[in-house]
């Protein structure tokens, strides 16, 4: 796993952090308990909060893809940028595999997140619709 991150750089650091952060808030959602909620006020708070939370994974979610793609920019200025310095030809295929290997690992990686959390989110929300709280 150690070998993995760090062929992503520290892009796939920070797509690792949010992944455990959507994670936390997928599992803090789903087990919300409802029907524990006594009177109106605290019902309402508790749905201000479910919905606060929902807000920050959308926020994960819409950034994820972003920092992938930031992660296939770096990944091939890498590539890019050892095409340059090298001349010979084994070298440039370590250092061509290397680059592209960083832009799709951080691309796959910040896709990972997204659509899981997006089908989390939908499902979020049909809970609450179906529950009348939204």
């Amino acid at each position: 796993m150690f070998e993995m991150l760090s062929q992503g750089g520290w892009v796939l650091g920070v797509l690792f952090l949010l992944s455990l952060a959507l994670f936390y808030l997928i599992s803090s959602l789903y087990s919300f308990q409802y029907e524990n909620l006594n009177g109106l006020e605290t019902q309402k708070a508790a749905v201000s909060e479910a919905k606060e939370l929902l807000r920050w994974m959308k926020v994960i979610v819409t950034v994820a893809p972003l920092l992938g793609l930031l992660g296939t920019v770096n990944g091939m200025v890498k590539l890019f940028e050892g095409l340059g310095r090298d001349s010979s030809s084994l070298n440039q295929i370590g250092v061509m595999s290397e680059g592209i290997s960083q832009a799709l690992l951080t691309t796959q990686c910040g896709l990972l997140i997204t659509v899981p959390g997006l089908l989390f989110i939908f499902a979020i929300k049909l809970k609450f619709k179906n529950r009348g709280l939204i």
